[in-house]
């Protein structure tokens, strides 16, 4: 997996076209799952493929929102630690 957070859908779009770059460099492949629900308010490419806009995601177990934003994160990781004490 790999996240790129950019401040701008310009500066998005040129790091994936640097990325897409190093992997033709290095002769990596890129697999991607099939796309479920493609947002027309955004479209990025990695060469010609058209990829999924996720309004959240979580990576490595914290959910992050199209912003950036770890919110929902600490208020999941919150109400566990809440439930944790709460059983103990």
């Amino acid at each position: 997996d790999l996240v790129l957070l950019c401040p701008t859908k310009e500066e998005l779009q040129q790091h994936l076209d640097h990325l897409h770059r190093f992997f033709q460099t290095w002769a990596l492949m890129i697999f991607q799952k099939r796309s479920r629900n493609l947002d027309d308010k955004y479209t990025f490419y990695l060469d010609t493929v058209l990829l999924e806009h996720a309004k959240n995601y979580t990576y490595l177990g914290l959910n992050m929102s199209e912003t950036g934003s770890f919110h929902m994160a600490v208020n999941e990781l919150r109400d566990k630690s809440k439930k944790s004490i709460l059983c103990h």
